[in-house]
């Protein structure tokens, strides 16, 4: 379930963390902030209208649909199915270990 859990919500995972991490560089077009860095390496954010939430994930969902097509919004999900490989056995031995335990006393 948790395996299955995280290659259907991978899409949902992947356009919240490319929100939140990456810098969106649309210099002239006048709807997202530019940054940009200056000769002594800081970063400077010229004065442009912040975009909303929706302007920002149909951005990012196009950019990822243009590049990869639609397996791309599937990137990194068997990585992250595969982890919860190691946490559900460790879960189930512990169940076991203690239902041994309550069951033996």
């Amino acid at each position: 379930a948790g395996m299955t859990l995280g290659l259907l919500a991978n899409p949902i995972d992947l356009v919240v963390t490319r929100a939140m991490t990456q810098i969106h560089d649309m210099k002239g077009s006048g709807e997202y902030s530019y940054h940009s860095v200056d000769a002594n390496g800081v970063i400077v954010m010229d004065r442009a209208p912040t975009p909303g939430a929706v302007q920002v994930v149909r951005q990012i969902c196009g950019d990822i649909w243009s590049k990869d097509g639609v397996w791309g919004f599937f990137a990194g999900a068997w990585v992250r199915a595969l982890s919860r490989i190691p946490s559900t056995c460790v879960w189930f031995a512990v169940f076991d270990i203690m239902k041994s335990a309550l069951l033996n006393r």
